[in-house]
Order: C-alpha cells, then sequence, then structure tokens
C-alpha cells in the first residue's frame, strides 16, 4: 500500500467535518499511478497526480438548501496543483485545463514515484500553486497585455515565471510555511525531497 492523501472539496469540510487533507493508502497498482504527473509538480522535481474520486460530485451536486451559499464541490487547492507552465500552450499558461476545473468534488493526490505522500506535503504544496504562483502568473499574464504602468515599461518574461516553478524555491517556501505552522508535528516535518 501506498500512502496518498484525499483533499476534500467545500462540502466534505464544511457539511462532513473532514479536515482538508487526510492521509489514505491506496494499492500500488492503483490507476492514479498511471496518470500524467501536474505540469508544475515535474517542474518542482516531485511529480505529483490528482484524481477526482468517483462520486464526490455527484453528493453535492443537489437541491440541499444547507449548500446554497457555498460551491460545496468546490476545490481550489486541487485545483491549483493542476496550473499549467507549458509556455507554448497559451490555453493552459497560468491555468488548469479546460478538462479540470474548481469544482472537481474531492481528490486525490499520490506520487508518481509511489513515495510515501503527507497531507502537510500537499497542503504546503497547494498553498505555494495558489498564493505564491498564482499571482506571478496573472502579473505575467498581464504584464503581455498591458505594457505601460505609471508611464514605465513592464514586462514579465515566462521564463521569470518558470524561474519561481523549481525544486528549490519550492523547499525555500516549505521551510518558511512550516515555520508559520502552530502544531508542532507540521514544524518537524520532513521535505518531501527528504522522504
Amino acid at each position: 500500500m501506498v500512502d496518498c492523501v484525499r483533499l476534500n472539496c467545500n462540502g466534505d469540510i464544511i457539511m462532513n467535518g473532514r479536515a482538508r487533507c487526510e492521509i489514505i493508502s491506496l494499492p500500488k497498482f492503483h490507476a492514479i499511478f498511471r496518470q500524467n504527473a501536474t505540469p508544475t509538480s515535474m517542474r518542482m522535481k516531485l511529480p505529483i497526480t490528482v484524481a477526482s474520486i468517483p462520486g464526490s460530485v455527484e453528493i453535492w451536486d443537489s437541491n440541499n438548501p444547507d449548500l446554497a451559499y457555498f460551491s460545496a464541490n468546490h476545490n481550489e487547492a486541487a485545483d491549483a496543483l493542476n496550473v499549467g507552465c507549458d509556455e507554448n500552450d497559451y490555453a493552459c499558461w497560468g491555468f488548469s485545463p479546460l478538462t479540470w476545473d474548481d469544482s472537481q468534488g474531492s481528490c486525490i493526490v499520490a506520487r508518481k514515484d509511489k513515495k510515501p505522500l503527507h497531507p502537510d506535503h500537499v497542503a504546503a504544496l497547494a498553498e505555494y500553486c495558489s498564493d505564491h504562483l498564482t499571482p506571478i502568473f496573472q502579473m505575467q499574464i498581464e504584464s503581455e497585455a498591458f505594457h505601460w504602468i505609471d508611464g514605465q515599461i513592464y514586462f514579465i518574461s515566462k521564463q521569470s515565471v518558470l524561474d519561481e516553478i523549481t525544486k528549490d524555491k519550492f523547499e525555500e517556501f516549505f521551510r518558511a510555511w512550516k515555520a508559520r505552522q502552530t502544531h508542532p508535528g507540521t514544524r518537524q516535518r520532513i521535505s518531501p525531497y527528504d522522504v
């Protein structure tokens, strides 16, 4: 069995009281290990795959009035993990593919190398992608369309974005992320590269 992470959607968190990230075990021959790794994880030399849990979306696509004020099947963290970083793919540069959106429900995240994956690693990786990389992608995309800011030429190259999607940059982020956590076990968590 391989330790993987269940990355829960809003419905599972708010209505079912589940944590955002939970450890799960899958057999080594599970189909998730045959999927392609996400583009950003490949650049960071930590290849992971993300797959929706069958039936997860259908559970939350209902007329339940308790679900009227939030997107129950929304999973921003899973969406952030799937952001594209191929500088020649205009449609997916800085965005997840159209086949993947933020309404995927709960998902499974696994390492392609079948090494154990801890919920803290997924939480940090999702935060890195959503809170660090997404704004950089956005600034770069906007700089291509709007070159002038306060009378100055303003342009961010795609290479400068790619320079942020590296093992070293994520390890630096992970160390700072751990330092911000309050749980002693999380603060002592080893890097996913050291597993």
